[in-house]
């Protein structure tokens, strides 16, 4: 199985992650003998120091 992440970083607007994560994961679900999988990364698992409200 290859891996494919999408990292996640302070700052990182929602759409320029979550949209390739979309295709990609499609894509892993819909051609599995490809042999990929996607996750998402970050550099620590500790959450934001100054979290955004969402609207």
């Amino acid at each position: 199985m290859k891996l494919i992440g999408v990292l996640l970083f302070d700052g990182v607007e929602e759409l320029d992650a979550v949209g390739p994560w979309e295709v990609l994961a499609w894509w892993t679900q819909n051609f599995p003998q490809d042999g990929y999988e996607v996750t998402m990364v970050s550099p620590t698992v500790a959450p934001s120091p100054r979290p955004r409200a969402c609207f």
